[in-house]
């Protein structure tokens, strides 16, 4: 252990880049007019989004209603956990606020979180009232939503984009000898060797940015750490991906649509990948 970690060390320290692509903007992203403000912060949001998730990964089916200052990609509000719009925000890629109802309880409030560089407290919306055009492709409504913490006023009207229908559903053993599997246990047997080339040949750009900011972190750390903590700052580093190499065995379900599927596992949270270019590939 100590001598592949004094090696990734070693790596790391190396320049390591790898890669990112642009991503297309909607053509029509819909409109929104109001204010967010947060964290002493106040946006002004421009752009709205609505997606629909019918939860068959986790049984969480979902409304959701992103509402940004600037022009994202359509799709940002999807997939299982609607993770991407707030790494996006971390990122500084986007400012803005996500609303979801839980469509099992559509009584239940409405969950908001700011989206921020720093995140930002997490709120609830009592009612939401929305209107759905007459071929239920579009939604459009009113928010009103003022606490200590979080500020929210704003109108929005969007197209209403939902999930693509799934396509397959592997459990056990067939789910863990599935090209998505074998393509997420590639990535991390390349990241266990810091083998870059292998590890951008299975990331999407956006797991590659990821990759890329989490490189240059421990770029830092290592640089400023002594040769003797080097090793020491590695092995942890090792340790996890040691931890998501071995999960395989814990791969429960793959739920793929089309060119999208969502691995869920017994231990780790799900992950989703994308098929390009005939190859799975990790993404967030």
């Amino acid at each position: 252990m100590l001598k592949r970690a004094s090696l990734l060390a070693l790596r790391l320290l190396l320049p390591a880049c790898l890669g990112l692509a642009s991503t297309a903007h909607a053509l029509d992203p819909g409109r929104a007019d109001g204010t967010l403000t947060a964290e002493g912060q106040t946006v002004r949001l421009t752009e709205a989004y609505a997606w629909r998730h019918d939860g068959r990964e986790l049984n969480r089916p979902e409304l959701r209603i992103l509402l940004t200052d600037r022009a994202v990609p359509e799709d940002l509000p999807a997939g299982p956990l609607a993770m991407l719009p707030q790494r996006w925000a971390q990122t500084g890629r986007l400012r803005g606020v996500l609303l979801r109802q839980d469509l099992r309880l559509p009584s239940k409030p409405w969950k908001v979180q700011p989206l921020l560089p720093r995140g930002g407290k997490p709120g609830e919306l009592a009612k939401l009232p929305y209107r759905l055009s007459p071929d239920r492709h579009r939604i459009a409504g009113d928010i009103a939503l003022e606490s200590d913490d979080l500020r929210l006023r704003a109108a929005f009207d969007a197209p209403l984009f939902q999930d693509e229908a799934v396509s397959q559903s592997l459990a056990g053993g067939q789910a863990r000898a599935s090209a998505p599997a074998s393509a997420l246990a590639a990535f991390n047997e390349a990241w266990r060797h810091a083998d870059w080339k292998a590890l951008s040949d299975y990331a999407t750009a956006e797991k590659r940015r990821e990759m890329d900011e989490l490189i240059q972190a421990h770029q830092r750390e290592l640089a400023a750490a002594s040769p003797e903590d080097r090793a020491r700052i590695a092995e942890g580093l090792l340790s996890v991906v040691d931890d998501e190499a071995k999960t395989r065995g814990d791969v429960l379900r793959v739920v793929q649509r089309g060119r999208r599927a969502v691995i869920l596992r017994r231990r780790l949270g799900p992950q989703n990948l994308r098929l390009e270019n005939d190859r799975w590939k990790v993404d967030y």
